[in-house]
């Protein structure tokens, strides 16, 4: 017998599933309190047992809802403990579904974190123990996910090298998997990456190329005129690109369409992030074409939108990004006021994520536009005394970035104070 009977296994799996479905609807402070009251009854249940995937499991929603909401420091802190239960149930190098799993979502919070060498080396760990876990098989599908995982990453963090060989060794064994002419989600994931992969490589064309490839191949799976968030994905990619090449008609097609069809997914009232992303690809847009009023209200109703997700007091990158944006653009409408107030707030949140005194290129880039802003405001000393601390920054993190010259420019160009 298990604990204390009047505390079942299976209430503990109604309040985490209670839980999933809260925060699917973006409810973070009721999945939070049922995560937590999931875990303790689960601990009542098994009493003396200390390691059971049902507890470990819980361990790792948590964490995933830490990250979602944040919290990079205490999401990583309950995936390890998740991870390390994990192993102790199933065996170290077991390669258990649930311990890759776990392994990447940890990777992916150290990568959230800034961290990247720890999400390197779980990314990592998670393909070889894959491999040894399906040896002497060298195909298997599990396999090239973790490859194009390890292949997103290295976009993320600009080795390109090492993220062109990694989604490239997925794709091969995805079509060795299903046939060059097959047609399947793994593959057309794959295809999808790999336009991200050339669109960070800034070779739009070829991302391009392979997003509409993606897009056919998603097509054939869920139907001409079908709905999924797959097809979501590669119409914003193919938005994103197409502003990059200045096809703006294309860009404005694609990224509607993406927006239209993750309203469909998620519902049209519906408040959720995917959607907030596809409102921001548009305000991004419209900001390229220069229409700054469009792009405002398109970041304003993106910002409206985390507030609903996160509460009036979330603080995300993703509302750090929303503020940056309509920083910008009032910047460029002359509203220095409001361009001001609102770069401040992005720059206060973005010191609360990453930490008060840690080098971070989102806060590099609020730091510039700043500087930028006081700069056009005449004051030159504020203006000088930013120019240099995200010039320290950006030489700490991204010593290649196109903004370094810019602000050595402006350096030379500024009194020294």
């Amino acid at each position: 017998m298990y604990g204390d009977s009047t505390l079942t296994r299976a209430a503990a799996s109604i309040q985490n599933r209670r839980a999933i479905n809260y925060a699917i609807a973006n409810d973070h402070m009721q999945s939070e309190k049922l995560y937590k009251e999931a875990l303790n009854t689960y601990r009542e249940f098994y009493g003396s047992i200390n390691d059971h995937a049902d507890i470990a499991k819980v361990l790792s929603n948590l964490g995933l809802h830490y990250v979602k909401s944040g919290d990079y420091s205490k999401g990583n802190d309950y995936s390890m403990r998740a991870l390390e239960m994990y192993k102790r149930v199933y065996g170290e190098c077991s390669g258990h579904e649930s311990i890759i799993r776990t392994m990447h979502e940890l990777a992916d919070g150290y990568r959230l974190q800034g961290n990247y060498t720890k999400a390197e080396e779980y990314f990592q760990t998670a393909v070889l123990q894959l491999r040894n876990h399906h040896a002497p098989l060298t195909d298997h599908r599990d396999i090239a996910e973790a490859l194009s995982d390890l292949g997103h990453f290295y976009n993320q963090t600009k080795q390109y090298n090492q993220a062109c060989d990694s989604l490239t060794e997925a794709l091969g064994m995805c079509q060795r998997i299903y046939g060059t002419d097959g047609h399947h989600q793994d593959l057309a994931n794959v295809l999808r990456d790999l336009g991200h992969h050339y669109s960070c490589r800034r070779d739009y064309e070829t991302a391009i190329e392979y997003s509409h490839r993606a897009l056919a191949m998603y097509r054939e799976i869920y139907g001409e005129d079908g709905c999924h968030v797959d097809m979501c994905t590669a119409l914003y990619n193919l938005g994103m690109n197409y502003d990059k090449i200045q096809r703006f008609e294309q860009a404005e097609k694609y990224s509607l369409k993406a927006l239209v069809m993750l309203k469909t997914v998620f519902g049209d009232e519906s408040n959720h992030i995917n959607i907030a992303h596809a409102i921001k690809r548009l305000g991004c847009h419209y900001s390229h074409r220069s229409n700054f009023h469009k792009a405002l209200e398109y970041f304003h109703s993106e910002l409206n939108m985390y507030t609903s997700i996160h509460g009036k007091d979330g603080c995300t990158d993703d509302i750090g990004t929303a503020l940056h944006n309509i920083s910008v653009c009032y910047k460029h409408l002359g509203k220095y006021g409001n361009a001001q107030e609102y770069a401040l707030q992005s720059l206060s949140m973005r010191r609360r994520i990453h930490g008060d005194n840690s080098n971070h290129i989102y806060i590099a880039h609020t730091l510039y536009s700043l500087a930028h802003i006081y700069a056009e405001c005449g004051r030159e000393d504020e203006s000088a005394v930013l120019f240099k601390e995200a010039l320290g920054m950006y030489n700490a993190v991204q010593p290649d970035h196109e903004n370094v010259m810019v602000i050595e420019n402006e350096l030379n160009c500024t009194p020294q104070i």
